[in-house]
């Protein structure tokens, strides 16, 4: 361990002191806190796709226990039907004691309890109505009835397992095999170190080796491997692992409304031998191989960058029991290898990493837009966050930020760097209540463009919805993303937080799934503002930094009418999360007439505060953009000239006005106009610096 490497008894504190903190922001339990922490980081990692929690998922005699679960979005190209299913086990202690094999016993046991009851027993009769633990013991039966039943079981804890236990007994339940998954304090602080943005897919080839040629190597950080790999080797990968498989953009682009390859199911079912002749193949990468006689016998972390749409075709063909037999996809595989421990070098693999998904992409139809995660928006936005103070709530002396988190564990990461009196003084300034991350922006977002049942569907479906939103909105005119645009998007954040907090602890509401209920409420009104030609005076609530109570009541009076109509007994679908998620209860939903709205007259913005907001915002941030481009072109350095001069040699795209700039900036940079700057910029010295990057 590095001097500066974090133990984990440290790492075990850490946690602890985060979940303290974030349970007296939001004003849950630390047992809840622990574990919504655990499901968010599995999602972000992709080994969940999206979790809901279970507030009825314990009896009476502590005979059987359930805290979450997680399913796959089923109308994905590529789903494998698991049901994960969650118990936690969150230790207050000062010191960090093991998860014994009794203790893990025990807790296993309880899933098994419940499965089982879910299974034999009368479901209505055990668990109340519209219950979470109901919710789940449908979805178990369901799973149940498929063709190939999968569960998975979940253990969390922030205790470590103990190393007596080296490894798991088997579980089958009613003839289903269960999978155990345990993610203890070890395994987190592996994954902190590591500095991982997706769990590890570690694939064993032993009983199908796929045969490959080392096409060349890259240099010292990549080795390239081709090979064809058999249809159904791909489909039982795939069925094992899903589509944590596929590169995160590759999975948005995938989706569940994009269509499957009529010409690859013709070849497959008529001239299957003649499948890797008409299909381009698959482009993947890997943190390590084992090669055993020309053979691929193991891959460490393998992910597909490119190819996507030829994995859901062969997934799903198999899963029609369509033969696969004489099917082989090619396949180049790129080895990046660590750059050492260093966190120089962890950047540096991240960074090629994500050139190989990005490059690997530019010629098909998975556009540099599907790279969202990546896109400046979430750059500026973070700028955004960093530069505009929040007004001082009531009774507060003190203005603060809302922190916009780019990348995952930014904030904490931040955090972690400080000294105690100078996390204690950002902490004050940067509330944890006040960080933000990509999938709760993109939630209110969604929310606000009145699309509650996408906003109810979460993983893929929401993160694309909000990538063609943004990349739209960014498309047509960047500079509509400027301040304006942060504050107002800011003042939304507030007005959902704020109505889900009143919906989830109020003793005097009895709301089922709130956080989706609250959703649509929001929803319902603004599509009902825009039917009438009016907005929400967003920059009031900004001001406020609460949100206002007649809003917030009008807000409550309408989850009431939409929590009718979600739990009415004659509802089409059974299941009342599952209702939530269909297009058709948002059409029912969107016809409603809201009695009130002009209780909230206040809060109306004119047309004419609109558009003068609209052109105010644009103006500064075109303003802003020219400053920004003069202050890079202004400091760029004698011997930086030259090498723009020999890139424009070695691309002949020299001109005379090109080169007459580059003298002018290197006689004198600072006496450039803003339009020269500009020129330059944006005719070479932007291309200049992307590839000078690569």
């Amino acid at each position: 361990m590095s001097d500066n490497q974090k133990s984990l008894d440290e790492y075990y504190n850490e946690i602890k002191d985060s979940i303290e903190l974030n349970s007296n922001a939001h004003d849950n339990p630390q047992e809840i806190q622990f574990l919504k922490w655990a499901l968010d980081t599995l999602q972000e990692l992709g080994d969940i796709e999206g979790y809901e929690l279970v507030d009825d998922g314990r009896d009476v005699g502590e005979r059987w226990r359930v805290d979450a679960f997680s399913e796959e979005d089923r109308n994905h190209q590529i789903t494998t039907g698991m049901l994960a299913i969650i118990i936690s086990l969150y230790d207050q202690n000062d010191r960090q004691e093991n998860l014994t094999k009794t203790e893990l016993d025990k807790f296993l046991k309880k899933l098994q309890t419940f499965v089982t009851n879910s299974l034999t027993k009368e479901i209505d009769e055990i668990f109340e109505l519209d219950g979470g633990a109901h919710n789940l013991a449908t979805k178990i039966r369901e799973v149940a009835q498929s063709d190939r039943p999968k569960l998975r079981f979940y253990i969390i804890s922030n205790r470590p397992l103990s190393s007596r236990i080296s490894e798991l007994d088997k579980i089958v339940i009613s003839s289903i095999e269960v999978d155990t998954h345990i993610w203890d304090l070890n395994r987190f602080y592996q994954l902190d170190l590591a500095g991982k943005e997706r769990v590890d897919t570690d694939i064993d080839l032993s009983n199908s080796p796929i045969p490959v040629l080392k096409a060349s190597t890259g240099g010292n950080s990549i080795d390239i491997y081709l090979g064809a790999i058999p249809g159904n080797t791909l489909f039982n990968i795939f069925d094992k692992w899903g589509s944590r498989l596929l590169e995160q953009n590759v999975r948005s682009f995938l989706g569940a409304t994009r269509p499957a390859n009529k010409g690859m199911q013709a070849t497959i079912k008529s001239v299957p031998e003649k499948f890797i002749a008409f299909n381009n193949g698959i482009s993947a990468i890997a943190d390590e191989v084992e090669i055993k006689d020309s053979k691929i016998i193991k891959m460490k972390n393998f992910q597909i960058v490119n190819g996507g749409q030829t994995s859901a075709t062969i997934y799903r063909m198999g899963k029609d029991k369509h033969s696969l037999d004489n099917i082989y996809i090619q396949m180049k595989l790129v080895i990046v290898k660590d750059e050492g421990e260093s966190k120089e070098g962890m950047f540096e693999k991240s960074d090629l990493l994500m050139k190989i998904s990005r490059f690997s992409n530019t010629q098909s139809v998975v556009a540099n837009s599907d790279f969202f995660s990546h896109h400046d928006y979430h750059r500026r936005m973070h700028d955004f966050s960093r530069r505009f103070l929040a007004p001082a709530k009531t009774n507060e002396p003190f203005q603060t930020y809302w922190y916009y988190e780019r990348i995952r564990k930014q904030y904490q990461n931040e955090i972690n760097l400080k000294s105690t009196s100078d996390k204690n003084a950002f902490l004050k300034l940067n509330p944890k209540k006040q960080m933000l991350t990509k999938t709760e922006l993109g939630k209110f977002i969604i929310t606000f463009e009145c699309l509650p049942h996408i906003v109810c569907q979460g993983g893929e479906y929401n993160f694309k919805k909000f990538q063609q939103i943004i990349t739209d909105i960014w498309d047509k005119n960047e500079s509509d993303i400027n301040q304006f645009y942060y504050e107002k998007t800011i003042a939304k954040a507030i007005i959902w937080n704020n109505l889900f907090d009143h919906l989830r602890y109020s003793k005097d509401l009895n709301i089922t799934s709130p956080s989706k209920i609250g959703t649509y409420a929001i929803s319902l009104l603004i599509h009902k503002l825009n039917e009438a030609g009016k907005e929400l005076n967003y920059k009031e609530v900004w001001q406020l930094q609460d949100i206002p109570k007649n809003l917030l009541t009008l807000l409550v009076s309408i989850c009431h009418e939409i929590h009718r109509i979600a739990t009415d007994e004659d509802r089409p679908v059974e299941n009342v999360d599952s209702y939530l998620k269909k297009p058709a209860l948002w059409d029912k939903v969107k016809v409603l007439t809201i009695e009130g709205v002009s209780s909230i007259s206040n809060l109306f913005l004119s047309h004419e505060e609109k558009i003068e907001d609209i052109k105010g915002g644009r103006k500064d941030q075109r303003l802003t953009n020219v400053m920004e481009i003069e202050i890079l072109i202004k400091t760029v350095n004698p011997d930086e000239w030259k090498n723009v001069k020999e890139f424009l040699r070695e691309y002949k795209e020299e001109t005379p006005k090109k080169l007459g700039l580059i003298d002018s900036a290197i006689r004198s940079s600072e006496r450039l106009s803003p339009s020269q700057c500009k020129s330059i910029y944006e005719e070479f010295y932007a291309e200049y610096n992307e590839i000078k990057n690569i």
